[in-house]
């Protein structure tokens, strides 16, 4: 009876095992193409490289999100491997042994006497053991240590979420602010080339006062070393423009074309900001290294309950079932085993009370660390904001005070023409609204940084600018 109850048992963990090993060996894989995505792209002629596209690409090739992704993949395999602890573990030994026998023969020498033969290849006779054991044990209860690890191994695996999400985050940030580094670019070459159509007028302005005795040769003299100033300009944003193209497809992990062209048209609207709601902590909660400090926080505590583990008794199951065969004269046997160890930890030296002891320091440590970075994160938010604000801020005064000098340039000019105002007076107005248009252009490039950097670290992210 006895017996019979023990093959059913080991039938039935037997077949747990089978279940596992299927499930293990249908899981997700990492295929050929996922560890050759860094591939170099060969874009047809004259492609336009819009920020989306760009974005795409990056996402794709960008080394770090690469490493985050096989992070994750990394994590989840853990995660299954802890799970693995709390099925049984089956061990099959197969053993076999050689033997020589000698069976010696003999003769009669001429005497009549009987002599042995001297040994050789015919006196030895093989003979061999044959033994199969199968071997199944369970860990029934190890003091709550395996659930602490399997804790552990899902709390790893949100992080590693959060991670990679947080690098995503991170690289499109960082390749945005990129990608309109040449939208800037560009806009300050369109400036100058107006700026350079603007001069030239003025210019044929001057001469023609000159000739008319209305205007002296200084004021001719400027007027040309405007032109020839635009002109080094010009030429200096150009090649600034061309290395910050190149920079710009290295950053996207792709070799240089010079048939790649980028969608330079493109123009992100400035958004007015909204205070956050709450005083900022639903946002906190969001960020990457507020999660990592409760991750920690919780680790800590696991730790603690691993600790508390060794002061609780472990209980193991082990059956195990063998068979023998033989060529000498010890038969066929079959042998059958069940055992059930249970351990009571009674005195260690202290060791046990000091490790928890220890553990619980940790976890206040990782406590009061939380709540530092609760109120770090919270000033960075707040910072972010405020700079946000005032970048929006200083971004719509500067397109107020270029309308106004807009006009009060053109009133000049007419007036200049007309006799009735001085070249200094003009000339003044027109340099002072070519470096509000420059201006412009900075503050624009200020508030879409703040703004990027705002979305990146509020958590609204960038999926609506590629997907």
């Amino acid at each position: 009876m006895m017996k019979e109850l023990l093959s059913r048992v080991l039938v039935f963990i037997f077949a747990c095992a089978i279940a596992v090993a299927v499930s293990f060996a249908h899981a997700e894989l990492p295929t050929t193409s996922e560890a050759t995505s860094v591939q170099k792209a060969n874009p047809s002629s004259k492609e336009i490289l819009t920020l989306k596209e760009f974005l795409r690409r990056v996402l794709k090739n960008n080394h770090e999100i690469l490493i985050k992704e096989k992070e994750l993949e990394n994590a989840k395999w853990r995660e299954r491997a802890v799970w693995a602890t709390f099925f049984p573990s089956v061990d099959l030994t197969l053993s076999k042994t050689e033997a020589l026998k000698m069976d010696p023969t003999t003769h009669e020498d001429n005497n009549g006497n009987v002599v042995q033969d001297p040994p050789g290849p015919s006196f030895l006779e093989s003979l061999g053991t044959h033994t199969s054991s199968l071997g199944v044990s369970l860990n029934l209860f190890n003091g709550m240590k395996d659930l602490s690890s399997l804790r552990a191994s899902q709390l790893k695996y949100r992080q590693a979420e959060a991670s990679l999400y947080e690098t995503q985050s991170k690289v499109l940030r960082e390749s945005i602010i990129s990608y309109t580094r040449i939208i800037a670019i560009h806009k300050y070459i369109q400036l100058f080339q107006s700026y350079k159509t603007r001069r030239q007028d003025n210019f044929d302005i001057v001469k023609l006062q000159y000739a008319h005795g209305k205007e002296d040769q200084g004021s001719v003299l400027l007027c040309q070393a405007y032109l020839e100033y635009v002109d080094v300009m010009i030429l200096r944003y150009e090649r600034i423009l061309k290395q910050t193209k190149e920079d710009l497809l290295e950053f996207m992990g792709e070799e240089v074309t010079t048939s790649m062209y980028v969608d330079l048209n493109f123009q992100l609207a400035i958004e007015k900001p909204f205070e956050p709601t709450n005083g900022f902590k639903d946002l906190i909660e969001k960020r990457e290294e507020y999660i990592n400090a409760v991750y920690n926080e919780l680790f800590a505590h696991d730790e603690v309950q691993s600790a508390q583990a060794e002061f609780l008794p472990k209980l193991d199951l082990t059956a195990t079932g063998s068979s023998t065969s033989s060529d000498l004269d010890f038969g066929h046997q079959k042998d059958w085993s069940l055992t059930l160890n249970l351990v009571l930890p009674l005195f260690s030296g202290g060791r046990s009370y000091s490790g928890l002891q220890e553990k619980n320091n940790q976890w206040l440590i990782k406590k009061i660390d939380k709540e530092m970075i609760y109120i770090s994160t919270k000033k960075s938010l707040r910072d972010a904001f405020y700079k946000y604000d005032e970048a929006f801020v200083e971004y719509g005064i500067s397109q107020t005070i270029i309308k106004a000098r807009r006009l009060k340039t053109a009133i000049t000019r007419e007036r200049y023409r007309a006799g009735l105002s001085k070249f200094d007076s003009w000339d003044n107005a027109e340099t002072d609204l070519f470096k509000e248009e420059y201006n412009l252009i900075a503050y624009y490039r200020e508030a879409l940084i703040a703004q990027v950097e705002w979305w990146h670290l509020s958590g609204k992210g960038f999926d609506h600018l590629w997907k």
